[in-house]
C-alpha cells in the first residue's frame, strides 16, 4: 500500500462509483475500484481524462492504474478540454459480471453542432475497463437528436429501472422542451447483452405525459440525478434535481424542485410519480434559494427494505440571510406515495453549505445504510475558513443517528494531509470496497488541495470502513495531482460560490 501516490493530473471530480456498495468492480476480483476525472495538463492544452486505481486485499493501488480520455472523432471535448467527465456513472450494463463505466463530455461538438454533448462507455473486462462506443442523440435508434447546447451527459446515473437484470443509464440533457429554452430533459438508454441499447430509449421531460407541472425557460430538469429503489419493489426509481424550477406559495416564488419517476416491468413510468419543492415539506419554514435538490442520494437507514430519498439543500440559510449554511432533508417513500409529512431535516450553522455532497454505504459492515455529508466550506473543528469536513451518520433499526455522527476533517488522527484554506475537503464524495472487507470504504475529493509549493493541486482522502468509527484514518490512503476543481458542475448549475 501506497498512501501518498502523486498524480501528474488535476482532480476535477469524484463522483464514481455505483450507488451500491459494491459497485466498482471492473476487472471481477471482488475489490471495487475507484475512478477519479481529472484534467491533464503538460500538453498543448488541458485535457479531461479519468484515472482508474484498481484495488487489493491492501486497498486501492497505482499498479495497472489507467487513464481514459476522450479521442472518439467526430467528437471532441469543449475547447477548454476539461469537460470529459464532469459526470460519470457506473453500472453492469450488458449483466456479465463487471462493472461498467459511463463517462460524459457534456460540452462535445458534433460535426457543427456546439455543445451537443456525447458520452463514453468502457466496458469492464478481467483486465479492467476497455472502450466500447460512445452514446449521442444523432445515432440511430434515439427519439431526440443533437442540437446546439444541449449539453447531452451533464449528469447521469444508473440503475435497472426495468428489473431485467441489465442495469439502464440516465442521461441529463439541458436542452430546450416545448419551446422553452434549457428546460432540460432526462434520456433513459437500456441495458442488454450487448449493452446499452440506443433503441430503447425513452425521453422524460415536463411536456412528458403524466409529468407535474410544464417545462418552462432554463428550469433545467434533470440536472441532479439519482438512482435507487426506493419502494423495495425490485425496480430502480430516479430522483430528478430541478434546481430552477419556480413553484409560487402565497407570494413567495419558490426555486428548486425534485422529481421522482417509478420503475417497473417496462421501464420508469410517470404512474405515482410525484414533484415537490422545500416549501412543500416546511410550509412554513423554508429558504426560497436554498439549491433545493442539488444533491441527491437513496438510504435504507433503518433496514426496512425501502429507501428515503436524501435531498441537498446547501445554500439553505438557517443563521441569517446568505449565510449558505446548508441543510438535508430525508423523504420517505412508499409504493404509492411521497410521504412529504414524514421528512426530518438536519442543518448545520457554519456556513459550510451543509449536504453539497451526500453518498450512501454500508461503512460498518452491520447491514444499515450510512451516510456521509459534505461540507466543504465549513471551518468547524479545524477554524480554518473553507478547509472542509465530511459528517458521517451510523444507520439503525430506529433510523439515521444524527446525534453521533463523525466529523471528518484533515486534522482527525491518521487522516493524510493538512487542513488548508480553500482546500473544500468533501465537494465530492464516493464509495466502495477496496479492500473486499465487508465494510463500505469513503473516497473524500479535495479539489483545491495545495501541496507543499503546489497551489491548488487537489487529491482525494481514501478511508477505511470500521465498526466501532464508522471510518478511520488509520490504514487510510491520500491520492494527490495537480488539479482545477471539482465545483465547475455547480458553478454550470448557477449555485454560488465564494
Amino acid at each position: 500500500m501506497n498512501p501518498s501516490i502523486v498524480l501528474t493530473s488535476s482532480v476535477l471530480s469524484v463522483a464514481v462509483l455505483a450507488l451500491s456498495a459494491h459497485g466498482g468492480d471492473f476487472n471481477g476480483d471482488g475489490f471495487d475500484d475507484l475512478a477519479i476525472g481529472v484534467t491533464l495538463t503538460g500538453g498543448p492544452a488541458p485535457v479531461g481524462a479519468i484515472q482508474v486505481l484498481y484495488a487489493n486485499a491492501g486497498g486501492l493501488s497505482s499498479n495497472g492504474m489507467q487513464t481514459l480520455t476522450e479521442t472518439t472523432t467526430p467528437i471532441v471535448g469543449d475547447p477548454n478540454g476539461v469537460d470529459f467527465g464532469l459526470a460519470m456513472a457506473i453500472g453492469d450494463f450488458d449483466a456479465d459480471g463487471f462493472d461498467d463505466l459511463a463517462v460524459s463530455a457534456p460540452f462535445a461538438k458534433f460535426k457543427t453542432i456546439a455543445d451537443a454533448g456525447a458520452v463514453s462507455l468502457f466496458r469492464g473486462t478481467p483486465t479492467g475497463l476497455v472502450a466500447a462506443g460512445l452514446l449521442h442523440q444523432n445515432q440511430k435508434g434515439m427519439k431526440d437528436k443533437c442540437e446546439e447546447f444541449d449539453y447531452f451527459g451533464f449528469s447521469l446515473a444508473a440503475g435497472d429501472f426495468d428489473g431485467n437484470g441489465f442495469d439502464d443509464l440516465a442521461i441529463g440533457v439541458l436542452e430546450n422542451v416545448a419551446k422553452a429554452p434549457a428546460a432540460g430533459a432526462v434520456q433513459v438508454v437500456y441495458g442488454s447483452k450487448k449493452g446499452l441499447n440506443a433503441k430503447k430509449d425513452q425521453v422524460w421531460s415536463q411536456a412528458s405525459k403524466g409529468i407535474e407541472s410544464d417545462p418552462a425557460v432554463e428550469e433545467l430538469f434533470g440536472t441532479v440525478l439519482a438512482a435507487g429503489d426506493a419502494d423495495g419493489d425490485g425496480f430502480a426509481d430516479l430522483a430528478i434535481g430541478v434546481p430552477f424550477e419556480v413553484t409560487v406559495h402565497g407570494t413567495t416564488e419558490v426555486t428548486g424542485a425534485v422529481a421522482l419517476l417509478r420503475g417497473s416491468k417496462k421501464g420508469l413510468t410517470s404512474k405515482n410519480d410525484a414533484l415537490f419543492d422545500n416549501a412543500d415539506l416546511n410550509s412554513t419554514n423554508f429558504d426560497p434559494t436554498g439549491s433545493f435538490g442539488a444533491s441527491l442520494a437513496f438510504g435504507d437507514f433503518d433496514g426496512d427494505g425501502k429507501r428515503h430519498l436524501v435531498i441537498g439543500a446547501p445554500n439553505w440559510d438557517v443563521v441569517a440571510a446568505g449565510s449558505d449554511d446548508g441543510a438535508l432533508f430525508f423523504v420517505p417513500i412508499t409504493s404509492t406515495t411521497v410521504d412529504l409529512a414524514g421528512h426530518k431535516g438536519l442543518a448545520i450553522g457554519d456556513g459550510g453549505r451543509y449536504g453539497w455532497a451526500v453518498e450512501v454505504g454500508n461503512f460498518n459492515g452491520d447491514g444499515f445504510d450510512d451516510l456521509a455529508v459534505g461540507v466543504p466550506f465549513s471551518k468547524f473543528l479545524t477554524g480554518v475558513a473553507d478547509a472542509g469536513v465530511t459528517v458521517v451518520m451510523r444507520g439503525a433499526a430506529t433510523g439515521l443517528d444524527s446525534l453521533n455522527a463523525v466529523y471528518v476533517t484533515r486534522d482527525t488522527p491518521n487522516v493524510l494531509g493538512t487542513p488548508n484554506s480553500g482546500a473544500n475537503f468533501g465537494t465530492a464524495l464516493a464509495s466502495g470496497d477496496f479492500d473486499a472487507d465487508g465494510r463500505t470504504d469513503l473516497a473524500i475529493g479535495v479539489p483545491f488541495d495545495s501541496i507543499g509549493s503546489a497551489s491548488m493541486c487537489g487529491g482525494v482522502n481514501v478511508l477505511r470502513g470500521s465498526t466501532t468509527e464508522l471510518v478511520t484514518g488509520t490504514n487510510s490512503q491520500w491520492w494527490f495531482g495537480a488539479p482545477i476543481g471539482v465545483a465547475q458542475s455547480f458553478q454550470l448549475m448557477g449555485l454560488r460560490m465564494k
